[in-house]
């Protein structure tokens, strides 16, 4: 959710504590009561779909770090072996292949990950049989070979949640335009004509309806003051 956005459902928010302390008078008008009741309700799922939307790709980053991490550490394991049996072997190619840290599979591309992965899967089967006297086992190997396989499909996985970010953006937008449409075409309509009746309540009714821009600061377009002479626009 952008920050015009979050900014109106701040300002949806207020609008519902003010005319809810007003509930009374809301009860005395079923057709204003009615608006109210429907404004909150849409108030109440515009919140839970920011949420959503703030989580949505927040979860698949936490696997795919757990994963990354689980994976390197198993990529770790078995290159420490290689490059034992490259020093004891006087091997200077698979020396060079192996030089590389936890630290750069933990940061680098998911194309470079794969990279280094591969080159240490080739050189653990190849070397089987050597490293086996620096505590590597063959299910070991296999069991990396596995991770070789899925790793780049758990890394590409935030593919998915980014198409679910773009639809709940699509449905916080239409929920923020019904929102605008139900105070503009019928609360404010309404609390028009309760004016004269009931000035607190309508006086605070606008003062809520201020939104904030960007910056923090009070729209001077939407800034009414303390009786505007009009309700606002949007």
């Amino acid at each position: 959710m952008n920050k015009r956005t979050e900014n109106q459902l701040n300002m949806y928010r207020t609008v519902n504590k003010v005319l809810s302390s007003y509930q009374v008078i809301l009860d005395a008008s079923p057709a204003l009561h009615d608006a109210v009741s429907d404004l909150k309700s849409k108030t109440s799922l515009l919140g839970q779909l920011a949420k959503q939307q703030g989580n949505s790709t927040l979860g698949v980053k936490a696997i795919k770090k757990q994963e990354r991490l689980a994976a390197a550490d198993q990529a770790e394991t078995l290159a420490d072996a290689l490059r034992i049996h490259a020093f004891q072997a006087r091997d200077v190619g698979l020396k060079e292949q192996m030089r590389f840290n936890k630290s750069l599979m933990m940061n680098c591309s998911t194309l470079r990950l794969t990279q280094i992965f591969e080159r240490i899967r080739e050189n653990a089967v190849n070397h089987a049989a050597a490293i086996t006297a620096y505590g590597i086992t063959p299910l070991q190997i296999n069991e990396f070979e596995a991770t070789c396989d899925h790793i780049t499909e758990i890394l590409g996985s935030t593919r998915t949640a980014i198409v679910k970010r773009s639809q709940q953006t699509i449905a916080i937008r239409d929920l923020t335009r019904e929102i605008s449409e139900l105070l503009k075409g019928n609360i404010d309509k309404q609390l028009r004509l309760l004016r004269k009746t009931y000035p607190a309540l309508v006086d605070q009714y606008l003062k809520a309806r201020i939104t904030v821009d960007h910056r923090g600061k009070t729209n001077p377009k939407k800034n009414l003051g303390t009786l505007p002479p009009s309700f606002p626009v949007t």
